[in-house]
């Protein structure tokens, strides 16, 4: 799972578009998924590999692709009522009380 979360490093959010697969990453990221299953199984010896899992997962609901999986919006703009400011003095971080707000440094993270 943090292999398909990494695939951010793919996606760019001013235009909606990933330069590599990010699918994985779309979908983790999406704010309206609440739901994911996955399943794991070992993996009989292959040519390719001595040992190995398969993992699937599908999430709920789907995400749709023609749009940001969320919001950026600057620190400055009106964000959720439920940011609240980390109680690390200084940190440059916020934290969500309820989970729907995400600071990086610069930009807020609204949830839609």
């Amino acid at each position: 799972m943090q292999e398909w979360f990494g695939e951010h490093k793919y996606y760019n959010f001013k235009n909606n578009k990933c330069s590599d697969s990010c699918g994985n990453y779309m979908q983790m990221a999406f704010a309206n998924t609440t739901d994911i299953g996955c399943g794991v199984t070992k993996c009989p010896y292959s040519e390719n590999f001595k040992y190995g899992l398969f993992i699937v997962c599908n999430y709920g609901p789907g995400a749709n692709f023609h749009v940001r999986p969320f919001e950026a919006k600057n620190i400055n703009e009106v964000c959720p009522v439920t940011a609240s400011p980390s109680v690390q003095s200084g940190s440059g971080k916020w934290q969500a009380t309820k989970g729907t707000t995400k600071f990086n440094g610069r930009n807020c993270y609204c949830y839609k």
